[in-house]
């Protein structure tokens, strides 16, 4: 994919705009999830290509215009760094990401928890448009084409059978209505909100 990358290092120290494998320019302690000192940088170069931010191995797209998700924010990548370092919630076979927006830390812990790449995560929000930025963002960070996902719809929920044996399932409507007398050993949200059953 053929992008600029706002790219926050895990930890939360450094934060690089990337194009391709080089680095543009970097910004020391980080604190908004997009520098203006690399905004400015980003205005400056000729090619106008899309631009995603993310954390780690991990990115998100940025909503347009008319989309209703907010931008990935540096509470999303306090959050998966907190996940990271926290060995019960790593022991994870399922998830659910609530209120996801365009899916960043259910992505984040679709990618880097191992029990999880076997598991179940969950996708829910109010609005389609952050579905459909979620599985995006999904197919994005795994190296996936529409193609080679298979999607099954069951009302307001959609299932793919994602990387490996990966079950991921995206739901559009409130918490009641996605969640209502369903099990998941962790469940997150950002703002930051974290519930872990005992695993």
């Amino acid at each position: 994919m053929d992008t600029y990358k706002i790219i926050t290092s895990k930890g939360l120290k450094t934060q690089d705009l990337v194009d391709g494998d080089r680095v543009i320019s970097s910004v020391e302690g980080p604190v908004s999830s997009f520098e203006p000192g690399l905004a400015d940088q980003l205005r400056k170069q000729t090619t106008r290509k899309p631009v995603v931010v993310g954390y780690d191995n991990t990115i998100s797209f940025l909503p347009g215009q008319h989309d209703r998700f907010p931008t990935v924010s540096m509470a999303h990548f306090f959050l998966a760094d907190t996940l990271s370092n926290n060995d019960n919630i790593r022991k994870a076979k399922s998830l659910v990401d609530l209120g996801c927006g365009s899916g960043f830390s259910g992505n984040y812990a679709a990618k880097n928890f191992e029990r999880l790449q076997d598991g179940r995560i969950v996708f829910g929000d109010l609005f389609p448009e952050s579905i459909n930025a979620t599985l995006n963002s999904y197919l994005a960070n795994n190296g996936l084409s529409p193609e080679e996902i298979q999607i099954t719809q069951n009302g307001n929920t959609f299932s793919v059978r994602g990387r490996g044996n990966q079950k991921m399932e995206f739901r559009v409507g409130d918490v009641n209505r996605t969640m209502y007398g369903d099990n998941v050993d962790v469940a997150i949200a950002s703002p930051i909100y974290i519930y872990s059953r005992d695993l």
